[in-house]
This record gives structure tokens, sequence and C-alpha cells, in this order.
């Protein structure tokens, strides 16, 4: 057993009793179990993690729906994930519907799925970069379009690089309101600072973090950047 909070293997030999997804007890290998309903899964000459997390995963992509993929062939990609150890993952966008498919058929035992939370369509601008997104273009419609998506399963919010500064500011407000969780890129009118301090809680890929932490802040080889309006952030 390989114990990654203390980084330690155990010296000798162990049985781990599951029950309901949960480890109850870690014991020494061979000694009588209380329990006489179970299975026994024989681990000997192998190793036990915990389940891993793949914290940015995009099994139903928006990237590629253009391309019009059979949905037996995205389902090929769930398996996968648990085989190679990856027990849970965040659906970083795409179709609740289809996150919440591949949940029932978890749940019904037809496919073999991590335990999936998801976020639905991407928030971006008026012109949105990428397909199914949800394009905001008034500050008026934070609220229904926040309320939409948690009435229909969302696990968190996802903003993405093209959301005007105000919508987002309007955006981190409301969801942190009603205490919702927000995360995604930081917008291109908005600094990874301001991002962190108005409740982002994950900034995807650390957008613009390298020029932030430079002392040129302003300046590119081939000409400048402008964040826009810093107006009514307050640090």
């Amino acid at each position: 057993v390989i114990d990654v909070i203390e980084g330690r293997l155990s010296d000798q030999p162990k049985d781990i009793n599951v029950a309901d997804g949960r480890i109850l007890a870690i014991v020494e290998a061979g000694r009588k179990t209380p329990y006489t309903d179970f299975y026994y899964v024989d681990g000997t000459g192998k190793y036990v993690i915990p389940g891993l997390w793949d914290m940015h995963a995009h099994p139903d992509d928006p990237e590629v729906w253009r391309m019009n993929p059979e949905a037996a062939r995205r389902d090929l990609l769930l398996p996968q994930f648990v085989l190679y150890g990856v027990t849970g993952i965040r659906d970083m966008a795409g179709s609740l519907a289809e996150a919440h498919r591949w949940q029932r058929l978890g749940q019904e035992g037809d496919l073999l799925v991590p335990r999936i939370v998801a976020c639905g369509p991407l928030l971006d601008g008026p012109n949105p970069m990428w397909d199914g997104s949800i394009g905001i273009d008034d500050t008026s419609r934070v609220r229904p379009v926040v309320d939409s998506l948690i009435a229909a399963g969302a696990d968190f919010l996802k903003v993405y690089s093209l959301l005007p500064g105000d919508i987002y500011k309007a955006l981190a407000s409301y969801a942190q309101e009603i205490d919702f969780p927000m995360v995604g890129h930081v917008p291109l009118g908005v600094s990874p600072s301001e991002a962190a301090i108005t409740g982002m809680k994950s900034q995807e890929h650390l957008l613009e973090i390298l020029l932030e932490c430079s002392n040129r802040t302003n300046q590119l080889v081939d000409g400048s950047i402008d964040y826009g309006s810093r107006e009514g952030i307050e640090t």
C-alpha cells in the first residue's frame, strides 16, 4: 500500500477492506475478516494507491463537435480513465446532457466511467470562441444564465477568454453571493491577480500569469497588452 500523504510504502503486505467505495480498514494480510458477505480481489505482487483525479478533462470537447463523432466511439474514452487509475474527472466544457448520460450509464453498470463533475457550456463573450458556448452580451443576463446552468445540474461555472471585464465582474459577484464555484480562463480584460481577488477558484493554464509576474507588465515583444478597465476592483 502506497501512502501518498506520508510518502511511504507499507513494509508488509496488507488487506484493504472497502465498502460503498470507501476504505473501512487497512490491516495485516490474511487477518480473519469480520464480514460475511464479500468478494476477494487478489492483489499479490501489485500496488494500491488512492484513485487519481484528472482536473482538466475534455471527454466531450466542443473542438471536435463539427467532426460529429458517434456517441459509441466517444464512450470508448471513459473506461480508459478508470483503467489507468483515474477514478474522477473534472469535465471542463461540453454538453451537460452528455455528462449526465455518462453518469447514468455508469450507475446502471452499462459503462465503466470515473466520477464526473461538469460545468457544461463555457461562459464567453458575445462572439464565443467555441461551439456550444453561452455568449453573454450584457450584465443583465448573468443571473438568468447562471441560474439556468445550476438548474440543469452544472457543478461549477467556467468563464472563458473573450468575456468582457464588466460581465466577468458581474459573474464573479453573483457566484460569490450564492457561494457557487467559478473557474476558467482568466478573461483578456482581467488580470490573474484580479481574478483571484474576485473569487475565481482555479485559473486554468495560468494564462497571462508570466506577463503579470514580469516587471514589464504591459509590454510584449511585438507590442503591448491592455487588460482593460480595472474600475470597480478593490485590492
